[in-house]
């Protein structure tokens, strides 16, 4: 996490996932998208795949979170 100026705190992870049994884009999918869901759904976060997108056995995964402090 980092500290801004006006007192906001960034947190950020991004995930290199290796998909292991997956053949096609469309199976990738399936799994990435229950994924990205559960983490906005159990974390009041943002998540998104933001990286081999055109890979099928590959998913890069964001998470970010703002707050006003650091213990929020």
């Amino acid at each position: 996490m980092s500290g801004g100026r006006d007192g906001t705190w960034v947190g950020w992870i991004s995930f290199d996932l290796l998909l292991g049994d997956v053949h096609s884009l469309k199976q990738k999918r399936s799994v990435v998208r229950p994924l990205i869901a559960d983490l906005r759904r159990t974390f009041p976060v943002s998540a998104a795949e933001t990286s081999a997108l055109d890979l099928h056995r590959r998913a890069g995964i964001a998470v970010s979170v703002v707050a006003a402090t650091a213990s929020t």
